[in-house]
C-alpha cells in the first residue's frame, strides 16, 4: 500500500506567508491559493512549479511544532505530504511499519473537510496524509 501514496506536496514552516511567499514567487511559482482554517490555528498558502507544489504554514499557536522548528533553525521544508485513499487504513499501515500517529486524523474546513494526519518516523521524519 505504502507505493500506492502519492507526493501531495512540500510543507515549509514559516512565520509569514505573503513574505515567503515573495520569495518563491521570484523562483516561479505561481501562488494558488491562501486559506485558513480557525480550528487548527493555521494558515496555508499553495504554490506551484512545474507540477511541485509547496505548501506554506504559519501555524499561529506559538506552542505548536511549526513554531517550535521556527524558533530552532529559521524557516525549513518539515514535511512531505501524500495522498492517500482510505486514511484510516493508510495510517494504520505506517504504523504497522513503525510510524508514530500523532493525532487522529482530522477534518480540515479549509481543505473542504479532507481528513489529514501527521506521522513520524525518525528514519524519514514528519509525513502528512490528505485523504482524497
Amino acid at each position: 500500500m505504502q507505493n500506492n501514496l502519492k507526493l501531495h506536496h512540500i510543507g515549509y514552516a514559516v512565520p509569514d506567508i505573503k513574505t515567503t511567499a515573495k520569495e518563491f514567487e521570484k523562483l516561479g511559482f505561481l501562488q494558488k491559493e491562501t486559506l485558513y482554517d480557525e480550528a487548527l490555528t493555521v494558515e496555508l498558502c499553495y504554490l506551484e512549479k512545474d507540477g511541485t507544489i509547496i505548501e506554506l504554514v504559519c501555524q499561529k499557536n506559538p506552542e505548536s511544532l511549526e513554531a517550535q522548528l521556527i524558533n530552532r533553525g529559521g524557516i525549513m521544508p518539515y514535511h512531505l505530504c501524500f495522498s492517500c485513499g482510505d486514511i484510516f487504513a493508510s495510517v494504520k499501515e505506517l504504523e504497522n511499519d513503525g510510524y508514530e500517529k500523532l493525532f487522529e486524523p482530522v477534518e480540515v474546513k479549509a481543505l473542504n473537510g479532507k481528513k489529514i494526519c501527521y506521522l513520524y518516523k525518525k528514519e524519514v521524519g514528519y509525513m502528512e496524509l490528505v485523504e482524497e
